[in-house]
């Protein structure tokens, strides 16, 4: 036997009035209807509700734009990316993302093939593919924080 839904007809009455009519927040209403009512209804069901339930506010089709200190009406803003999120182009030989003068000064072949043989000071930059017998690790010295050699912290940061 299903439980009885705490949406009472007073409270979704109540809870349609403060969202269409009163224009009032989903926190606020979670609130209101505490008060009110004496139960605990969170935001999220309160915007669920209202979702569900098909009341969607009107929104304003004209905004009115900000004024600074001196009361002139600032410019809107124009968006740029932010640099730190722009990937350079793929290389088209070999796929990755170095140049070609960084991918050459790259080591050829794996120095260590044994994962035994991995210390936490070593490259764990992987060569080839893990089914094939080839297979294996940089090896070179890292000195820098992290799980790279020089080379391939450029490489795999680029």
């Amino acid at each position: 036997m299903p439980l009885p839904s705490i949406w009472t007809q007073e409270i979704k009455d109540a809870t349609k009035a403060m969202w269409l009519d009163e224009g009032k927040s989903a926190a606020l209403i979670e609130v209101q209807l505490l008060a009110r009512f004496q139960v605990r209804i969170t935001r999220s069901a309160v915007i669920g509700k209202c979702h569900r339930e098909g009341w969607h506010r009107l929104t304003r089709s004209t905004r009115t734009r900000s004024k600074n200190v001196r009361g002139k009406t600032m410019k809107k803003a124009k968006w740029f990316p932010s640099p730190r999120f722009h990937r350079p182009p793929m290389n088209a030989v070999g796929g990755g993302l170095a140049t070609r003068a960084s991918r050459a000064s790259l080591p050829k072949k794996p120095l260590i093939h044994d994962i035994d043989k991995l210390k936490a000071t070593t490259c764990r930059f992987p060569y080839g593919d893990p089914g094939d017998g080839d297979f294996g690790w940089c090896g070179r010295k890292c000195e820098v924080i992290g799980p790279y050699c020089i080379d391939h912290h450029q490489f795999t940061h680029a």
